[in-house]
C-alpha cells in the first residue's frame, strides 16, 4: 500500500532526548546539507511545539501544513528524511476515517560522533565538498592543551561539599523516566539480530557484552569484504579473549575475518543483483553493467572477479583494508582504483601505487564508478594514446562514459543470460590500457 498523509490526521510529540542550543546548530550546519531545509525545519517545528507544551497535546497535520506552507506529500517526504538519519521515529494508529501519529524526536549526533561515522561524514562531503566539511569539523574542535608551566589547582567535589553518605538524602530514589541524551540507530542492510543470535548460539558471549565500537568495525568489515552476518559472527567468536580487556582486538578481528572468508563463486550472486536491479541499470551496454557490478560488489570480491575467481592473498586484503580506512572511498571508486592499479603494475596490487591513486580520487572528490573511470580514462589517454580503460575490444575507442543513458522499457528489461554474464565477468580481465 502506498503511504500517504491526510490533513485530517493528528499527531502527538514525544522527546526521547534532551536537546541544547548546540544541537540546533548541528541540525542546520551538519544535517541540513543531507536532508534539506524542509526536513530540518520540520524537526525544529516539532521540537518547538513540544517545548511550548504545558502538558501533552494533540496537533493537526492541517495546521502543520499551513504553518510550513508545504503540501502533505512534501511533508511526508521530509518525515522520511528525518527517519532515515535517525532524528525521528513514527508510530501510527488507524482510526478509520483518519490516523493518529506519535512522533518521537531524537537528539542529533554530537559533532564528534557525526564526523566519526563514515556514513554521515561521507554524505556531508558529497553534499558540501571536502573543504567545507573540514571547515565545519574544525568549527567544533576545542583546544584543551594546557601549557606545561600551568598546574591544576582545581578543588575536588569532596573538598567543596564533604558529603556525609550516611545521610538518608543519599538513599532517596527518584523516577528513572527523566529524559537523557538518546540518539537513534540507523537502519542499514546488516542484520544485527541475526549476528547477535549467531554469536549467542555458538558461544558464551552475550549481546549486551559486545561494545558499540566492536559493532561498528564488524559492520565495516562486513561491507568491505562482502562478508555475511554468519562470517562476522564466527570471526568475532574466534577473536574473543575472555580473560583479556578489551576482549576483542579489532586488528585481530580484521585478520581473522580475512582468514576465515572463503569467497564463493560470484556468478550467481552478480546475476541475481543484475536481474533484481534491472530498473536501476541505465542502458544495456557492457559499461553500464560493469559499472553496476563495480558499485554493488565489495572491493575484496571485485578483486577476486578480476583474478578469475582466484582468492586474493592476505597481503592484498591488507592493502584493500588500509586504503578503505585511510580514504573511505565508495565501492565503485575503490574498485576502479584496484583495477587501474592492476593495469599499471603488471597485474599486481601495488600498495604504494594504489594508495597514491586513492589519495588522488579523494582529493578530486570522485564519488562514483562512472566519474572514476572517466578520470582514469583521461589520464590514460593523455599518456598512452586514445584507449579506454576497462572496456571490451569493440569499445576501445568509445568516448567517455555517460553518467545517464535512456532506460529501456519494462518489456525490454530481461534477466541477464548466462552467456552474457560470463562475457561481462570475463571482460573484467581484458584491460586495454596497457601494462
Amino acid at each position: 500500500m502506498v503511504e500517504y498523509v491526510s490533513v485530517k490526521d493528528e499527531y502527538e510529540i514525544r522527546l526521547a532526548s534532551l536537546l541544547s542550543n548546540v544541537d540546533k546548530d548541528v541540525i542546520i550546519e551538519l544535517y541540513q546539507p543531507l536532508i534539506g531545509s524542509i526536513a530540518s525545519i520540520l524537526y525544529l517545528n516539532l521540537l518547538k511545539q513540544k517545548r511550548n507544551e504545558d502538558e501533552e497535546q494533540t496537533y493537526s497535520i492541517e495546521q502543520l501544513v499551513i504553518n510550513m506552507q508545504v503540501p502533505p506529500g512534501t511533508l511526508l517526504n521530509a518525515r522520511h528524511l528525518l527517519e532515515g538519519v535517525g532524528l525521528l521515529s513514527t508510530f501510527e494508529k488507524n482510526n478509520g476515517e483518519n490516523r493518529s501519529y506519535i512522533f518521537v524526536l531524537y537528539a542529533p549526533r554530537t559533532p564528534k560522533d557525526f564526523f566519526d561515522d563514515i556514513l554521515f561524514k561521507g554524505l556531508l562531503i558529497q553534499s558540501v565538498g571536502e573543504k567545507e566539511a573540514r571547515r565545519l569539523a574544525k568549527k567544533y574542535q576545542i583546544n584543551l592543551t594546557i601549557p606545561k608551566e600551568y598546574t591544576n589547582i582545581s578543588a575536588s567535589f569532596k573538598d567543596v561539599f564533604n558529603p556525609d553518605f550516611n545521610d538518608p538524602s543519599f538513599t532517596k530514589a527518584f523516577s528513572n523516566d527523566i529524559v537523557g541524551r538518546k540518539t537513534r540507530k540507523l537502519k542499514i542492510d546488516f542484520n544485527y539480530d541475526l549476528f547477535y543470535s549467531l554469536v549467542e548460539e555458538n558461544s558464551q558471549i552475550k549481546k549486551t557484552s559486545i561494545p558499540d565500537k566492536d559493532i561498528k568495525e564488524i559492520v565495516r568489515l562486513s561491507a568491505l569484504y562482502g562478508a555475511s552476518e554468519k562470517n562476522m559472527a564466527f570471526a568475532y567468536i574466534d577473536s574473543y579473549e575472555p580473560n583479556e580487556l578489551p576482549h576483542v582486538d579489532l586488528k585481530k578481528l580484521n585478520e581473522v575475518t580475512k582468514e576465515s572468508l572463503s569467497f564463493p563463486k560470484f556468478n550467481n550472486a552478480v546475476k541475481k543483483q543484475l536481474t533484481q536491479s534491472a530498473n536501476e541499470i541505465n542502458g544495456d551496454t557492457y559499461l553500464s553493467k560493469k559499472v553496476k557490478i563495480m558499485n554493488s560488489t565489495g572491493p575484496a570480491a571485485y578483486l577476486k572477479l578480476l583474478y578469475n575467481n582466484v582468492n586474493p592473498t592476505e597481503t592484498e586484503l591488507d592493502i584493500i583494508d588500509s586504503i578503505s580506512v585511510a580514504y573511505e572511498l565508495p565501492f565503485g571508486v575503490m574498485n576502479a582504483v584496484i583495477e587501474y592499479t592492476l593495469i599499471k603494475c603488471n597485474n599486481s596490487l601495488n600498495r604504494k601505487y594504489a594508495s597514491s591513486l586513492a589519495a588522488t580520487m579523494k582529493k578530486e572528490n570522485i564519488l562514483t564508478a562512472v566519474d572514476a573511470l572517466n578520470y582514469l580514462n583521461n589520464i590514460n589517454n593523455r599518456y598512452k594514446g586514445k584507449k579506454t580503460i576497462g572496456t571490451q575490444a569493440d569499445e576501445t575507442n568509445s568516448p567517455a562514459i555517460e553518467s545517464e543513458e535512456k532506460p529501456k522499457s519494462k518489456k525490454e528489461k530481461q534477466e541477464v543470460s548466462d552467456d552474457e554474464l560470463q562475457d561481462i565477468l570475463a571482460s573484467l580481465n581484458k584491460f586495454t590500457g596497457g601494462k
